[in-house]
């Protein structure tokens, strides 16, 4: 069954700039979306999962197939065109074990997927969680993960969760986080100042999605760290 393209957007009523900042970039792609305005709770990460729950809530009410769920804090990658956005939706539709679609947010150092029967599509695993800023989740999906809610089984971050299950990822990822202060993880904003730049993102995601090269990097960096040690060490007996 073919997805309804409209996106459900999460955000707060505390954060109006960046709910203006979505809804304009959704408008002038000439994207359909839907608004779900939430409170701040006192623990955010609670807040962002209890957010997505009610999103899937909804969608068990509607007795949907799926569907696409968007965070306020992104933008359009530079890698965004409408033939790569249409190829999401069909691979979506033919491809039967998935319960959940990465197609936006960013990336964690040192994880790694696999590819599949698709050049475009990859499985996640790992267990870091790529953010939830803009992602697919189907009716079996969002229904595990409402039973596991129900039994107090998640007591993680949503995006941790997600990657437990069957997971996957698009190439080339659509959306990108804004380099914007973070209402869930607001001690990572340094650091996200410099992950989150396009070059950063470009080299990161060139690297996550051609497993050999980075298999090779890795190899090499391991060697790199062995050999500063071992001069290291030498360095200080001498001087001893």
């Amino acid at each position: 069954m073919d997805i309804d393209k409209e996106f459900w957007v999460i955000t707060l009523y505390e954060t109006e700039e960046r709910t203006k900042y979505v809804e304009d970039l959704l408008i002038n792609n000439n994207f359909k979306y839907k608004l779900f305005k939430f409170s701040r709770h006192e623990i955010p990460w609670k807040g962002c999962l209890n957010s997505h729950i009610f999103l899937y809530r909804e969608a068990l009410k509607k007795n949907l197939d799926y569907i696409i769920i968007l965070e306020d804090n992104v933008t359009l990658s530079h890698k965004y065109d409408k033939s790569k956005y249409e190829n999401l939706f069909k691979i979506a539709n033919t491809k039967k074990d998935w319960d959940v679609i990465i197609f936006g947010g960013f990336i964690m150092p040192l994880s790694a997927c696999h590819s599949t029967e698709y050049p475009e599509l990859f499985k996640t695993i790992d267990n870091y969680g790529n953010g939830t800023s803009a992602y697919l989740i189907s009716k079996k999906g969002y229904i595990k993960a409402l039973l596991d809610y129900d039994k107090q089984k998640i007591n993680i971050p949503i995006d941790v969760y997600l990657s437990k299950i069957e997971q996957y990822i698009y190439n080339p990822i659509l959306f990108h986080h804004r380099i914007i202060p973070s209402t869930v993880n607001s001690y990572l904003d340094i650091p996200r100042k410099f992950w989150f730049k396009p070059k950063v993102y470009e080299c990161v995601e060139f690297l996550y999605f051609n497993g050999k090269l980075r298999l090779i990097i890795y190899i090499l960096s391991g060697i790199f760290l062995i050999l500063f040690i071992f001069l290291f060490v030498k360095i200080v007996r001498f001087f001893i």
